[in-house]
Formats: C-alpha cells, sequence, structure tokens
C-alpha cells in the first residue's frame, strides 16, 4: 500500500465517523508497513493538498510544521502556508479549549496528548485565533492520525480538520429553537386551564423557564394599578447570584416615568442594549435602572381587554447584551400568552364572583331550591330545603321516591313531565305526610334551558307554606265568630251551637259542647256538635267528685287529661268509652252558673300547645260575644235612668251656654273657640271688628291657624321643636303642645287682618272639655295691644337711637345734676357712667377757661326757657383740654316748669384743625394750580365750571380773575371759543366726543386763528365710582412749534453751505434761511474789505429806499446812535433809537450781529429788519445767532481756498 492510499485510507475513515459509519482512529492503529517514504515527497502530495476540502496539516515528530493545506489556513485563519513550513506548531497564534470553553494547556491539548501516546485521537476543540479575531471562536472537528516512516523510527503526525462551527451554531440555534417553541406551547397549555389559586405560581414559572432559556440574569411582570398612576413590579424570576428587586419596584408613580409609560401606550418595546442609550426624556428611567445595576433590558407592553396593562421583560445585570430580533420575538409571544392568562383569571373570577353571590342569593332567599334531573334524581338542593324537611344527610344524587312519600314523587314526576311538553312553568301546592307532620308547599316548577335545546334538568322554588295555611283558617275561624258575634243572638245556645260548628271544622275532635253547672252541683251540656253525638246525651258530669282538689282549681281556667284513665274518670265510663283526651277551658258569660268548653278526642295528645293556643283564641273570641251580650243587656237596664240624667243636664248646659254667649257677644277682647284639629267653631262680635272677617266666612271653613301671623307660627313651632326634640305633624299640634308646656294666659301674640296686617295681641288659651272631661277643643281669647306695642317700640326706638347717637347727649335735673348720659358722652369726657351720674357737668369738665360771667349769662339765657349755644373750652378726665360745640336745652312739664336739661356737645378739635389744614392745603392746592403752565379747566357732570387756574385767564380771559368763571355754563363759554380756531365744529365736535367716551385723552392738537398752537389733554374724574366732571389742561406749544421750525431751518442752511464753494452762493444761501425766521422781514450783509466801510453784499426783503438809505453799514450806526459794535447781537427797537430816522422805510425793529473770521477781527455785519412792534423772542435770537455763526466758518473755508 503506498503512502497516499494510506493518507485516503485514513481521510476515509474520518469520513465514516464523521458519517456515523467507524472510527478512523482504529484503522490508523493499524501496523504501518516500513518501506513508506515521508509522506511531503510523494509527487501526489501536494496536489492532494490542495484539493482536499478538509484542512490538513503535517507536522513532524517534533511538531515542526510541513505542510498546510489551502483549507486549514483558511480553517484557522492563519497567514500563508509556505511561511509557516519549518516553524514550531505550538508557537501558532491559536489558543485552544474543549467544548466548555475551557483553556487547555499544551500538556491538556489532545493532539500533544496522541502525540506522547503514539494514539490515533478524534476530538472537538474551540480554538481561537488571538491576532485575527481574539473576541469569537470558531469550533473544530480535528482528527490526529501518526505515519511511520519505513528507513527509519521517525514518523509524521498529520491532523485532519473540519469547521464544524456553522454546523454546531445552526445545530445550537435549532436546538434553541425547538425548545423555545416547546416551551410556550407548555406555557400557553399551562396558562389556558389555571385556576386563580395557580395564577401567580404559573407566571412564576413562565418568568424563570423563559429567564434560562434566553440566557439573561432578570425577567419579570409589571401590572399598573385600576387607576393607571402607578406601576408595581407583581412577579420576578432572577437567576442564581442575582439579586431579587421587586420590594424596591411597587408603587412606582407613572407620572415620574413619563417616556417608559408613553412607549408602552404606544404599544412600543423598551429596547436597551446598555443604559448609555436611554434618551434624554428618560433621565428618571435611566436612573432608575442604574440604581439596580443592570446593564440591558428589553421589555414589551402586556395588553389586555384592549388596553396596556403593564409591561414583560428580561434584563442582565453581569454583562451587556445587544438583543436580536428573536429575544424581541420570544417575549412578544410571551406578553400574549400572559395577557391572555389574565383575562382568562379576570373572567374566572367574575364566574366565580358571580357564583358566590349566585349560591349566596339561594342560600339566603328563604326559599328553598332543587334542581333535579329528569329521571328524579337530586342534583342540587339550598339549605332551606334540608330545614324544611328536617332533613340532616345529602340527598344530592338520590332519588325523589328514596327522599318523599311514593304518592307525592310520582305526583312530582308526572308535573317534570309535564313541563318538558312545553309548558315551560308549572305552580303547584304539594300536601303530603312526610315523618308524622303534615307538609304543605307551594311550588314552581320550570326547566333550566329551552327544551329545543336537550333539557336535562329542572329546577324547584318551594316554600312551606302549612302554618301560612294553617293561619289563614284559624283566622277564618275567628273571622267567623266575630261575625256571629257581630250578627247579634238572642239566647247563647245560639251562639254555642254555631261557634262549637266553627271549632269543629278546625281542630275536629270526637265532641265538642259547652257544659253548665247545675244547681245540684253537676254539668250538663247546653250545646253540642256534632249534635248526634251519642256521649252528650242525658249526661252529667260530677267534676268535682271526680277531680281532686289541686284539679279542681286547674278547672276554673283550663285543664287538659291526655291519659285515658284520667279521662274516663271525669267524664264517667259510659260516656265517651274510647276517649284518650280531654279540654276544658271556662267561659264568661251573665249566668251565674260556671260554663265550660269541654272538648273530647280519640287521639293521645291531640291538644297539643298550638292547639291549646288555637282553643284559647277561639274561646277569647266567643267570650268577647258573651260579655257583649252582658254589656247589652245593661245598657237596656240604665237607658232609662240615663235619658233622665241627659235631660237634666241638657237643660242646665243650655242656660249656661246662654249666659257664656252674652259674655262673648259683649265683650271686648277677641274670642275664638276652635276643635281639637283647629277649626273655628265661634268668632265673636270683637273678632269681626279686629280681624276684618264675618263669622259666617270662618266658622267651619278657616283654621284658626289661618287667623294667626306666620311669622309668629313659625316661631312658636321652632321653639316647640327645641323644647320636645322632635318634628310635630302640623303647625297645630306644635302649638297645642307649647300651649301645654308654657303659662296659658298673657302671651304675647299675633293675629293676621283681612286686610294682611299683622295685630299684636295678649292670647290666653284654655281647653274645652265636655260634660265627660274630654277635650272638644280650645277658647283663645285675645286682647288687642298694638297702640301698647306702638308706644313701646316708639320709647326704644328714641332711647336706642339715643344711646347710639354720634353725638354725646346728657340729661340733668333742674339742679344741673346728671341723671343720663350715652355712650358717646362717656367716651368724649372719659368718665364711666358711674362717675357722672348725680355729678354736674361743670364739677367734672371745668376747664377754668370760661370766667363766671360767661356762665351767669348761659344760666339766664336757660332760665327764661331759650335754647342756648355756643362754643366752650372743656376738659376730660386725663386732664386734656379740647374745644366744644355746646347746646342746652330746657325740658318743661305739662306746666311749663322746668324739670330737665338736655345737652348736646360735640367734639370740634380735630375738625378746627383739619379746617385750619384743609385751608392751608386748598390754599397750597390753588397757588400751585393757578401757577401752573397750562390752562386748567375743571366742569361738573351738568357742565358748570368748578375751577379755572389763572393760566387760563392770562391765555383767554382778558382781565378776568379765575373765581369770575366759577359756575359759568362750559357748553356756552366752549361755543363763544370755537370761532378762535381754525376749525370751529370740528372743535366742538370733539370735545362732545370726548365726553361720551369718558376715556382719558392725551396730546390732543388744537390751533387757533393767531396762530397759537396748543396740546389738549382730557381726564374724566370719577370719585368712589360714580362720575364726578371733566378735567381739561391745555398746553400752549406755539414756541416749542417755533423753535422745531427754527431748528430746522438752521439744519437745512448747514446741509446746503456745507456743499457750496462760492462765497456770493453762501452769502445767498445765508440770507434766504435768515429771512425765514418769525418776526424777521428782511436780512441784508455788509462785507468789510481792508479798512473799507461795510457795503451791502447781498439782501432779502430789503426794500429799494431801504438798500437806498443804507448802501454801508456805518449809515445804521450812526441812525442807531451806535458807537462799537462789540457785542455778540445787537436787538434794536424805536425805544432805543429814534423812530422818526427809520419811519419813511417802515423798519420797527433791528438786529446786528458782527461776522468773524479766523479770529481775524470783524469782517462784516448781518442786519435783521422788521415792520412789527413785537420784538424778537429768546428761541428766535438764539436760532439767528447760531445760523450767523454756521456760516462764518464756511466763509472762511471759500476765502482760504479763493482769497481774491
Amino acid at each position: 500500500m503506498t503512502i497516499l492510499r494510506k493518507l485516503l485510507h485514513v481521510l476515509k475513515g474520518f469520513n465514516s465517523f464523521l458519517m456515523g459509519c467507524g472510527s478512523a482512529g482504529t484503522e490508523a492503529k493499524e501496523p504501518v508497513a516500513r518501506d513508506v517514504i515521508p509522506l511531503e515527497l510523494h509527487p501526489d502530495f501536494g496536489s492532494f493538498m490542495a484539493a482536499n476540502d478538509y484542512g490538513v496539516i503535517c507536522l513532524s515528530e517534533y511538531f515542526e510544521i510541513i505542510s498546510v493545506n489551502t483549507s486549514a489556513l483558511k480553517t484557522l485563519q492563519l497567514i500563508d502556508g509556505a511561511d509557516l513550513c519549518g516553524q514550531d506548531f505550538w508557537n501558532l497564534p491559536l489558543e485552544f479549549f474543549n467544548e466548555g470553553e475551557e483553556l487547555l494547556s499544551k500538556e491538556l491539548n489532545p493532539i500533544w496528548i496522541s502525540h506522547h501516546e503514539e494514539e490515533n485521537s478524534t476530538t472537538v476543540l474551540k480554538i481561537v485565533n488571538s491576532i485575527k479575531n481574539y473576541s469569537s471562536w470558531f469550533q473544530v472537528e480535528c482528527k490526529v492520525h501518526f505515519i511511520n516512516s519505513r528507513s527509519n523510527d521517525d514518523y509524521q503526525i498529520v491532523i485532519v480538520l473540519k469547521d464544524i462551527s456553522d454546523e454546531k451554531k445552526q445545530h445550537l440555534k435549532t436546538a434553541y429553537k425547538l425548545k423555545m417553541e416547546m416551551l410556550l406551547s407548555d406555557l400557553s397549555n399551562r396558562f389556558a386551564s389555571v385556576n386563580l389559586d395557580e395564577a401567580d405560581y404559573e407566571i412564576t414559572y413562565a418568568l424563570q423557564e423563559l429567564g434560562k432559556l434566553t440566557g439573561v440574569d432578570q425577567s419579570y411582570l409589571f401590572l399598573y394599578n385600576k387607576q393607571g398612576t402607578s406601576i408595581s413590579c407583581t412577579h420576578e424570576w432572577c437567576k442564581s447570584g442575582v439579586d431579587s428587586q421587586i420590594e424596591n419596584l411597587q408603587d412606582l408613580p407613572t407620572e415620574d416615568y413619563q417616556w417608559w409609560d408613553s412607549m408602552l401606550n404606544n404599544g412600543e418595546p423598551v429596547i436597551i442594549n446598555q443604559t448609555d442609550e436611554f434618551p434624554d426624556a428618560a433621565l428618571r428611567e435611566k436612573q432608575l435602572v442604574e440604581d439596580l445595576n443592570v446593564e440591558s433590558l428589553l421589555a414589551v407592553p402586556v395588553i389586555h381587554t384592549g388596553k396596556v396593562a403593564g409591561f414583560f421583560g428580561f434584563a442582565t445585570v453581569n454583562n451587556k447584551r445587544k438583543w436580536n430580533d428573536g429575544d424581541l420575538r420570544l417575549l412578544k409571544i410571551a406578553a400574549g400568552s400572559i395577557a391572555g392568562m389574565l383575562k382568562n383569571i379576570d373572567v374566572f373570577r367574575k364566574l366565580l364572583t358571580s357564583e358566590r353571590k349566585f349560591r349566596g342569593i339561594i342560600e339566603n332567599s328563604g326559599v328553598g331550591v332543587l334542581v333535579i334531573d329528569t329521571n328524579g334524581l337530586y342534583r342540587f338542593a339550598n339549605r332551606q330545603i334540608y330545614d324544611q324537611l328536617e332533613i340532616d344527610k345529602n340527598i344530592e344524587g338520590f332519588s325523589v321516591y328514596d327522599v318523599l312519600p311514593s304518592h307525592t314523587a310520582e305526583e312530582i314526576m308526572k308535573d317534570i313531565k309535564f313541563v318538558l311538553t312545553g309548558n315551560e312553568i308549572l305552580c303547584k301546592d304539594y300536601v303530603f305526610n312526610y315523618g308524622g307532620i303534615t307538609r304543605w308547599y307551594q311550588t314552581t316548577i320550570q326547566p333550566l334551558t329551552n327544551p329545543e335545546d336537550g333539557l336535562e334538568e329542572i329546577i324547584m322554588y318551594t316554600q312551606d307554606i302549612y302554618e301560612r295555611k294553617e293561619n289563614e283558617e284559624r283566622i277564618e275561624s275567628l273571622y267567623r265568630i266575630s261575625k256571629l258575634i257581630l250578627n247579634g243572638f238572642d239566647h247563647e245556645r245560639d251562639l254555642f251551637a254555631n261557634v262549637l260548628e266553627v271549632i269543629h271544622k278546625l281542630l275536629p275532635a270526637k265532641c265538642s259542647a259547652v257544659v253548665e253547672l247545675e244547681k245540684t252541683g253537676k254539668y250538663h251540656p247546653v250545646a253540642v256538635f256534632p249534635v248526634n253525638c251519642t256521649g252528650h246525651e242525658g249526661a252529667r258530669y260530677d267534676l268535682g267528685r271526680n277531680l281532686d282538689k289541686s284539679q279542681i282549681e286547674g278547672v276554673k281556667n283550663l285543664f287538659v287529661i291526655t291519659d285515658k284513665y284520667d279521662v274516663r274518670a271525669v267524664l264517667g265510663i259510659n260516656a265517651f268509652p274510647e276517649a284518650k283526651s280531654l279540654l276544658l277551658m271556662r267561659l264568661e258569660s251573665e249566668s251565674d252558673r260556671d260554663q265550660y268548653l269541654m272538648m273530647v278526642s280519640e287521639t293521645v295528645d291531640f291538644f297539643n300547645e298550638k292547639r291549646i293556643n288555637m282553643v284559647k283564641e277561639m274561646t277569647h273570641q266567643l267570650n268577647i260575644g258573651l260579655r257583649q251580650k252582658h254589656l247589652n243587656n245593661q245598657i237596656v237596664k240604665y237607658n232609662q235612668n240615663l235619658e233622665v240624667l241627659v235631660a237634666e243636664r241638657t237643660r242646665e248646659k243650655q242656660e249656661l251656654n246662654k249666659l257664656n254667649e252674652t259674655i262673648i257677644e259683649t265683650t271686648r277682647a277677641i274670642v275664638i273657640s276652635s276643635s281639637n284639629e283647629g277649626i273655628v267653631t265661634s268668632f265673636n262680635p270683637m273678632a269681626e271688628t279686629v280681624l276684618g272677617y264675618q263669622a259666617m266666612d270662618v266658622v267651619g271653613r278657616m283654621s284658626v291657624l289661618e287667623l294667626f301671623d306666620p311669622s309668629h307660627i313659625r316661631q312658636a313651632v321652632e321653639l316647640a321643636v327645641e323644647m320636645s326634640g322632635s318634628v310635630f305633624e302640623s303647625d297645630f299640634k306644635a302649638l297645642v303642645y307649647l300651649s301645654e308646656k308654657l303659662p296659658p294666659e298673657n302671651v304675647e301674640f299675633a293675629f293676621y287682618t283681612k286686610s294682611g296686617k299683622s295685630v299684636p295681641v295678649l292670647l290666653s288659651r284654655k281647653v274645652i272639655n265636655n260634660d265627660v272631661n274630654v277635650k272638644e277643643g280650645y277658647l283663645n281669647v285675645a286682647m288687642d295691644i298694638s297702640r301698647l306695642k306702638k308706644a313701646e317700640l316708639s320709647s326704644k326706638l328714641y332711647w336706642s337711637a339715643f344711646e347710639k347717637f354720634v353725638y354725646a347727649l346728657v340729661i340733668a335735673d333742674k339742679d344741673g345734676k346728671i341723671v343720663w348720659a350715652n355712650n358717646s358722652y362717656l367716651e368724649l369726657s372719659g368718665y364711666n357712667h358711674d362717675e357722672v351720674v348725680q355729678r354736674k357737668v361743670g364739677e367734672l369738665q371745668g376747664s377754668g377757661i370760661q370766667d363766671e360771667a360767661f356762665y351767669k349769662k348761659m344760666w339766664n339765657e336757660l332760665s327764661s326757657g331759650r335754647t342756648w349755644k355756643g362754643e366752650v373750652f372743656n376738659k376730660r378726665k386725663d386732664e386734656t383740654i379740647y374745644t366744644e360745640e355746646l347746646a342746652i336745652s330746657p325740658i318743661s312739664d305739662d306746666n311749663g316748669n322746668i324739670i330737665n336739661y338736655l345737652a348736646i356737645k360735640i367734639d370740634v378739635s380735630d375738625h378746627k384743625k383739619l379746617t385750619e389744614e384743609l385751608s392751608s392745603a386748598n390754599q397750597q392746592l390753588s397757588t400751585l394750580i393757578n401757577n401752573l403752565p397750562s390752562v386748567i379747566v375743571f366742569e361738573d357732570v351738568q357742565r358748570r365750571i368748578q375751577l379755572v387756574n389763572q393760566t387760563y385767564c392770562d391765555t383767554f380771559g382778558g382781565e378776568y380773575d379765575p373765581h369770575h368763571f366759577v359756575g359759568k355754563d362750559c357748553q356756552m363759554l366752549s361755543e363763544a371759543f370755537a370761532d378762535s380756531t381754525i376749525d370751529p365744529d370740528g372743535f366742538l365736535n370733539r370735545m362732545d366726543e370726548l365726553i361720551k367716551n369718558l376715556e382719558p385723552v392725551l396730546n390732543d392738537r388744537l390751533q387757533l386763528t393767531d396762530g397759537r398752537v396748543f396740546i389738549r389733554n382730557f381726564f374724566p374724574v370719577w370719585i368712589n365710582n360714580e362720575l364726578s366732571g371733566y378735567l381739561w389742561r391745555l398746553q400752549d406749544i406755539t414756541q416749542q412749534n417755533q423753535i422745531e421750525k427754527h431748528r430746522m431751518i438752521q439744519r437745512l442752511m448747514g446741509y446746503k453751505l456745507a456743499a457750496t464753494i462760492h462765497q456770493q452762493e453762501a452769502l445767498k444761501i445765508m440770507v434766504n434761511h435768515l429771512v425765514q425766521i418769525s418776526s424777521t422781514e428782511g436780512v441784508g450783509i455788509y462785507l468789510q474789505k481792508d479798512d473799507d466801510d461795510a457795503s451791502l453784499s447781498v439782501s432779502k426783503g430789503f426794500s429799494d429806499l431801504v438798500k437806498k438809505q443804507f448802501p454801508v453799514f456805518h449809515l445804521w450806526v450812526s441812525a442807531l446812535h451806535l458807537e462799537v459794535i462789540n457785542k455778540p447781537s445787537y436787538y434794536l427797537s424805536k425805544e432805543f433809537y429814534n423812530p422818526e430816522v427809520l419811519n419813511n422805510v417802515n423798519v420797527k425793529k433791528i438786529a446786528i450781529t458782527p461776522l468773524t473770521f479766523d479770529n481775524t477781527g470783524v469782517k462784516g455785519y448781518v442786519v435783521h429788519i422788521s415792520s412789527s412792534d413785537e420784538m424778537w423772542d429768546y428761541n428766535s435770537k438764539l436760532t439767528m445767532e447760531g445760523m450767523v455763526s454756521q456760516v462764518a466758518p464756511v466763509l472762511n473755508r471759500i476765502w482760504k481756498q479763493n482769497p481774491a
């Protein structure tokens, strides 16, 4: 065998191993022929190595690399194989790991071990190329073969490699997917069948299994509270070694984690591979995650009933994790399963609640409920069924035949079939004997479902009505006995016969009878039922002989015997031989002999407690009839005596009533009687007079409450409720209660007249009783106290007014001693009430400033009966002196004698001081307003002038002062003033508009025909939210406008001068602008050359006459009597020069301004002339001087540039 064939055989064995067909390692250990040559020397070895799909590495026995094929280089991510030849295999940048990812040292490497043991081996290794990609590993199946040399003992090592990383990964992926599907299927099945008690366990189990499957550190479930305001971790699973955080994740407010809450409610997953991926809006969420030491997390919303119920998620703590689509898909599927389970739990909880409510209703309904199938088997019975039948064993699963009597069971089964044939509901009563007791049940039978749906069960509702039926019969019997009594009877025996028949029907004893004691001492029957009862025929019962003493005592009321021997001993041996029970009950009748109801039964213990009670009830009813009969007899006996008595009392009552009527008709008091219900029964004439009603309109038609003042009724009712602590059925009952608790006489109350007027009265109320002292009504007697109340009210009002009067009031006796003083006086003087009474005012408050003559004059005035008024200085208790206005008036009696003095005292100290201060303040304000530069006018709402200042007079008023205009009609003045404006109609319309709008207006422009311009301000004046008038302010801005105009002229001149380069042009510009100054009509410029006289160079507004008369400047100087021009400017009027010199040229004022240049002296003069008498104002002068000084440097510049 050649070496190549051996190698191929080895590779074939390796492939067989991979396919599961044998072990190549076994073949490799076969003896090797000694005639083989080294593998690398074989001529076909290179092509084989290149063509092989497996990675092959050939090594010497010293692990030197002999050759590496391309597949091995690719698998191990190595460089070109030629560069590796001769290198030590263990020096390659490879690290070896076992399948558990544990790093293997050289000595533990299977390749090394195979070399030392010279055994072929197969193993799976995980290898990492530390240079190329240390962060990832690849999995390799490695086979080691040893090939011996024929010529010597050396051998070569052949390592055959196969990269199974993708296979492993695919296998793991497939296994993971299969495991995931199995887990999800298992969870789905568990969730579908989970009950309420197992829900928490199943959720925790799901978190555990999903966490283990995905390899995360934590899995958790969070749920919102009902309001959605907070969220809590309800379930958690943690990997071993990871701390639980569920206690720290309770009741987290959603408003603190709005980003997270918004993501979930939008149905979006939260994917965080590392905490730095949190957006800026999630700072709170990031802080929480970092506090929990979470590195990565993934969460998806849990959608339950169309709303987000919470979220389900994974988290890693020990490392960061990049979540993939598989993780997200798994989490969404699991979240859906949990949502489904939550839905099932909700449904189960609702069903459980409904079942509990249903069972609770059934168990506590008081009605027996049975569920029976079509075979008659009990499927359900509530507690009432067991109570009704007195059963203590469970009957569910038993048949109705096992529980009920057979005939009753047959009847029930028959009725069930009847219901199933289409009659849905059957109501029926069942009567049967069960346990020796008669049962009577009212029953309703109905199907549980529609018979068309395959009905298998019916439901029965039962109610024990035996006692109700028995009571109905008992009540019917009592009713019949009552009816017998009401219908009347002639003799007791007729009543006895009928009652016995009723008793026998209810209690069917052997025989019933009424026995009566004869004079012989024996009892014989007077009535028997049934009438053919043989036991009572001719019977005589010696009860006294046959009963002992104690029994005789018992017979007097009720006696029951239940032993047949005792019964026979009482009744006799032959009367009722089969009798076993006897009942005797005493009756009440008018007969002198005792009567008893006697009942005999042949049943032992027939007379139980219930039947005894029935007998008692019917005997009681019978006794009522007997007593009624006895009473009727007594009534008949007393009728005659009663008629005589009534006739006598009637006569007496008529006489008394007549006397009472006379008194009531003539009294001055209001007398009204009423029934117990408050209806008026009498109404005397005084009541008609005071209240305005006629008796015929009131008696029997109106309630006494309708005659009382409603406000007094309300007060009385409130007092009655307060005293009794309870509410009354009517107001009348409340008044009755109050009249019983309070004194009945002289109570202040009020009637209400027909015209609606309240009349105060003193009311006395008395109960009216009839002859047998039974209350029949009430008698109301009232006295009208209207006048008295008015007098009291007036007196109270006067004294209340005096007490609260703002001024001090003092009443003194005729000797001047104080008998009364109000609070204002006490506050004024500083004394209390006890300190001033019986003291003279002079002693208390005398200041010593007024002399004796002053007081003598005052007392002389008072003694004559006249009032004295004056101003005095008095002293307070604290010794302070104050000024007081004092008025004293004498008070006289009917005879004109002075008995008292009334003094009114007013402290005017502060008033005088305030008056002085106010006067001073008004003077200052008036001075301020009069000296304001603006015009001030204030008018009231009737447009009457209340105030103008001096500026108004100076501006518009001529020779008048401000007081002249006060009270004048502002509208008329405005109409007169309108002609002075350039737009009279507009001026008046604007004033009306401002007054109508009542809004403040500022800077409203107003121009007069004389050229003056004003700014008008308007202010409506409000005092205490009420319009008081209108304030006008006018400010003259004529001068301000003139200044603006002059500044504009000066600026325009400056702009033009800056652009000129010729002297003559500059001078023309100057005169053209100077002549525009206010009050200037002409301007001329005189220029001086060398020592020559200054001559007129340019002018504007100079007439030819002026030019002719003043061609040179010194003529002006001569005419104006000027000696030297050494001032900045001269302003001359006819007061400073001889006007005759200039009259012929019509010049009345002149201004001269020198022109100087470059500090070389005067070079010229500017002359301003005007025919106006008004002198230039200050602003005009400044403008003129400024413009002249402005042109000087321009001319200086021009002359420098062009000296010629």
